[in-house]
């Protein structure tokens, strides 16, 4: 979980910098969100994940292999502003070190929408390679406020694993330390998320 803090905001601090190297080409993530491990790979100029090949890339901010897909399946690289009319959009952000994929949805359009002041919903999936940590969240997200209505994590997850009853009743003390951190990092997370792609996006 420090893993992912620390990120956050050498993210947020040094914004376009690239300090971190691009995903090699050829090479395999497993990534987990909560329920299965999905396996994406990178090839030549592709994503793809188990197998499907999703669409071409591209750099963001010369940190990130992004690609962007509307709910038609159409890939988007970084120049995903071309679908404002769009109602769901999924987002797709990886290096060496860490992946997310976040998206974004609403039936009467994800611009029109957002742009009105109401809420759009949200789902984030992040995994560290490295450690094997992973967070998840789901919620919705309006101009003013964001709001997580669901969220686990590789630490909340074990603890449930271990004593569903303490978990379920919130007692164990490990697991709301555990808890308010995730929640923090959410929160931060997703106002982040907020300003660096919907703002952007509907803009």
């Amino acid at each position: 979980m420090k893993n992912f803090i620390i990120f956050a905001v050498l993210a947020t601090l040094l914004g376009g910098c690239g300090i971190l190297r691009p995903a090699k080409s050829d090479k395999e993530f497993k990534f987990y969100d909560g329920n299965k491990t999905v396996i994406y790979k990178f090839a030549g100029e592709d994503l793809y994940e188990n197998g499907k090949n999703l669409g071409m890339y591209s750099m963001d901010r010369g940190e990130f292999r992004m690609l962007v897909l509307d709910e038609a399946g159409k890939s988007y690289g970084n120049n995903y502003k071309s679908a404002l009319n769009a109602k769901r959009m999924k987002f797709y952000l990886f290096n060496d070190e860490r992946a997310m994929v976040f998206s974004i949805w609403h039936k009467d359009g994800i611009c029109s929408v957002y742009n009105a002041g109401r809420y759009v919903n949200f789902d984030y999936t992040s995994n560290m390679f490295k450690d094997g940590d992973w967070l998840y969240a789901d919620g919705k997200i309006s101009k003013s406020e964001s709001s997580v209505q669901k969220m686990s994590s590789k630490g909340l997850s074990a603890y449930k694993n271990m004593n569903s009853e303490k978990t379920f009743n919130h007692k164990d003390a490990q697991y709301v330390a555990e808890e308010l951190i995730v929640a923090e990092f959410f929160k931060k997370t997703t106002a982040d998320l907020k300003k660096m792609i919907l703002d952007d996006f509907c803009r």
